[in-house]
């Protein structure tokens, strides 16, 4: 089978981005063919001639801020050159990740013409809200979903009233069009997310729950940091990095290490000065090795997420691929991957130290029986082959017009 995917970065950025690039190596094994449509950067690790010019709405000035405005709601660029590859390629299906803002929604209408299937899987909530993760100002907020568009403008929902604006005008106009109707299949990575938008007045039979592919390279044998806490992923203020803060202040004989770069970055480096956290030790941008060896014999990896968790997320999945136990908020579709006894409260510092001492004080036997169990229904649940083979099944349904 020859499948496009069409993402709007290719390289390793985030979470979408890990999916992307496991699935086009999943196709590829499988004994498929796979093309790729995007946007330049040079930190892509795939790129051809038809990919669009980089755009980044944050650096634009003047007349470029202008014209960018419209690329926002409808690239004609984009539109222009992934018609031609896919002319060219001829692709059975074209399966659609993240094209909002750079590629934009016009990608949809042009496959349309072209009478080849649609998938798209659904990485946040921006086909049923302006605010893509749901989150803004410190705290969830649902109330531009749907029809209510106009609330992201007067809640400055992106935290940036020109692209508040604009992120509510490409809903509106996505809307009027009814683009969403000419996908033939949605993927939901949580039966969470599937929820969300199924309250936004969805039909069930277009979403699936597919759970993303995840896994971790083996890392040798060394001795687990008993009481060092991990934290890695992005800097941002949805992933409750302050609420973690709080927690360490509380516990300051455990070691806390934080993994990842993000806007919060300076932030987080104050409010460990002020507060003399003379264990918390901020590590940076890591990968490869070393970021899977520091997450591997770690004693134990927090995830205090405040906004709702997509799809796992793949931090918690590759902790306890790794053989870490996690502890996490309750919050979107973690609990689908955590029980009970690993999960706190959103926002509550203090719930999360109770929590993280009271694993800690565990004997070694009962921490070691809960790993192994975690481990081995992560691995079932996020298997990569069991991914591929819903994913071929799905592409088969939609090219025979089964869905």
């Amino acid at each position: 089978m020859k499948i496009l995917l069409v993402n709007k970065y290719w390289y390793p950025r985030g979470g979408c981005e890990r999916v992307v690039l496991a699935t086009k190596e999943l196709l590829e094994g499988a004994g498929h063919t796979v093309a790729v449509f995007g946007m330049n950067d040079p930190r892509n690790l795939f790129t051809n001639e038809y990919f669009i010019d980089n755009i980044d709405y944050r650096h634009d000035r003047g007349a470029k801020k202008i014209r960018n405005a419209f690329k926002f709601i409808y690239n004609f660029d984009a539109r222009e050159k992934f018609l031609r590859l896919a002319r060219d390629f001829r692709p059975d299906v074209i399966h659609f990740h993240n094209i909002y803002h750079q590629l934009s929604y016009s990608l949809l209408p042009a496959a349309k013409e072209l009478n080849i299937p649609m998938v798209m899987t659904l990485h946040d909530y921006k086909m049923i809200s302006p605010n893509y993760n749901l989150f803004h100002h410190g705290k969830i907020d649902e109330s531009a979903i749907s029809g209510n568009y106009w609330k992201c403008l007067t809640k400055n929902c992106l935290e940036n009233f020109w692209r508040s604006a604009l992120a509510a005008a490409e809903a509106y106009f996505r809307k009027w069009k009814k683009w969403e109707l000419l996908v033939d299949a949605y993927i939901a990575p949580s039966d969470f997310l599937k929820k969300k938008f199924l309250q936004a007045g969805w039909e069930e039979n277009k979403l699936r729950t597919i759970i993303y592919p995840c896994a971790v390279p083996g890392v040798e044998n060394s001795p687990r940091a008993d009481q060092t806490v991990v934290f890695f992923g992005r800097l941002a203020p949805e992933k409750g990095i302050e609420v973690l803060l709080g927690a360490a202040r509380r516990t300051p004989e455990l070691n806390y290490q934080i993994i990842g770069t993000g806007p919060l970055a300076d932030q987080i480096k104050n409010i460990i000065a002020i507060n003399n956290l003379a264990n918390v030790h901020l590590l940076g941008h890591l990968n490869g090795a070393e970021l899977w060896r520091r997450v591997a014999t770690a004693g134990l990896v927090v995830v205090p997420s405040l906004w709702y968790e997509t799809g796992g997320p793949l931090t918690v999945a590759e902790a306890l691929l790794s053989g870490t136990p996690v502890i996490a908020s309750a919050i979107g579709s973690i609990p689908e991957i955590l029980p009970p006894a690993m999960l706190v409260p959103p926002n509550d510092a203090e719930s999360l130290a109770r929590k993280i001492k009271e694993w800690f004080a565990q004997p070694d036997l009962e921490k070691n029986n809960i790993i192994s169990d975690l481990q081995k229904k992560t691995k079932e649940k996020y298997d990569p082959q069991l991914y591929l083979k819903k994913l071929e099944d799905l592409y088969g349904r939609v090219v025979i017009k089964e869905v």
